[in-house]
C-alpha cells in the first residue's frame, strides 16, 4: 500500500508547494536572478518562498520587479529570514517594507524564541518556526514564538514528525511542511506525509524534482502547477536510478 495510508490514510490529493528564491542570488545577479523566475513560470508553477537578501529596499525592489512581470504568474507564499535577526525592532522593520508583497506568512525571524515572541505579537500575518522536536515545540508554543509550525520529514521522519503535526493541532496552530532541499526520494516522502496529516493549514516547501538538475530519481512524484502529486503504487513508490546514484555520490560531504 502506499506510505500515506500507513500514515493513517489520504486527507487531500495533492500537496500546494512554492519554489525557492534565493536572496543571496539577486545581490549577485539581478537579471539573471529573474531569468530564474521566468524558468519557472514557464514550467507552469506561480508559487514562491523568498529567503531575504539582507537589503530590505533590494528586496522589494526585485518582488515588485516579478509582479510587474509575471502578474498573477507570482503568488508569494513566504518570506523567509533563515533566523537573521538577533534584534526584533530589526525583524519587524524589514518585515514591514515587504508586508505588502502579501505572503502568506513569515519564516524563522530569529532563532531566538524570546526575540521571535516579540515579532509574532507584532505582526499581522502567521509567523513560523522550524520545530523539528516536541520539546521545542512545547517551548514555542508556550512562549508565543510562532503561530505556524515548519515540519520537515528530516527530523526523524514520517513517523516522528506526525507527533509534531499532532502538537500543533492541540495547541491551536497551524502547520505547513518543509523544507524545499530534498531531492527526488526525500520529495516523494514528504508528500505522503503532507497527504495524510488533517492540519496542513499553509503551502508547503518541498520541490525538489525542479530545483535540482541531478536526482536519484528515475520515477518520482508528478508536479504540475505549484502541486504535488504522488506517484501510484505501493510504498513511495520511487524508482532509484543506480548509474545516477553511482554518479553524484561522494566519498566525504
Amino acid at each position: 500500500m502506499p506510505v500515506y495510508q500507513l500514515l493513517g490514510g489520504a486527507v487531500r490529493e495533492r500537496l500546494y508547494c512554492c519554489n525557492p528564491i534565493f536572496g543571496w542570488q539577486v545581490q549577485e545577479d539581478f537579471a539573471r536572478a529573474l531569468g530564474y523566475l521566468q524558468r519557472i513560470v514557464d514550467l507552469g508553477h506561480h508559487l514562491y518562498r523568498f529567503y531575504v537578501s539582507g537589503d530590505s529596499a533590494l528586496d522589494d525592489r526585485f518582488l515588485n520587479e516579478i509582479k510587474s512581470r509575471f502578474g498573477e504568474w507570482f503568488r508569494l507564499k513566504s518570506i523567509d529570514f533563515s533566523g537573521r535577526f538577533s534584534d526584533w525592532v530589526e525583524g519587524v522593520r524589514y518585515g514591514e517594507v515587504l508586508r505588502h508583497h502579501a505572503p502568506y506568512h513569515f519564516e524563522q525571524p530569529t532563532n531566538d524564541l524570546r526575540l521571535c515572541a516579540q515579532c509574532t505579537q507584532r505582526s499581522d500575518l502567521p509567523v513560523s518556526l522550524h520545530i523539528h522536536n516536541l520539546a521545542l515545540g512545547y517551548e514555542a508554543g508556550e512562549r508565543g514564538a510562532c503561530t505556524a509550525f515548519n515540519i520537515a520529514c528530516v527530523s526523524g521522519g514520517p513517523t516522528h514528525v506526525r507527533r509534531i503535526f499532532a502538537l500543533a493541532e492541540a495547541a491551536g496552530l497551524r502547520s505547513q511542511i518543509s523544507t524545499d532541499q530534498e531531492s527526488g526520494v526525500g520529495t516523494a516522502a514528504q508528500v505522503h506525509l503532507g497527504l495524510a496529516m488533517p492540519n496542513l493549514d499553509l503551502p508547503c516547501d518541498p520541490m525538489g524534482p525542479v530545483l535540482y538538475t541531478a536526482s536519484t530519481a528515475g520515477k518520482t512524484v508528478r508536479v504540475e502547477a505549484s502541486h504535488l502529486y504522488p506517484a501510484p503504487g505501493p510504498g513511495l513508490e520511487v524508482e532509484v536510478d543506480e548509474a545516477k546514484l553511482r554518479a553524484i555520490t561522494v566519498a566525504s560531504a
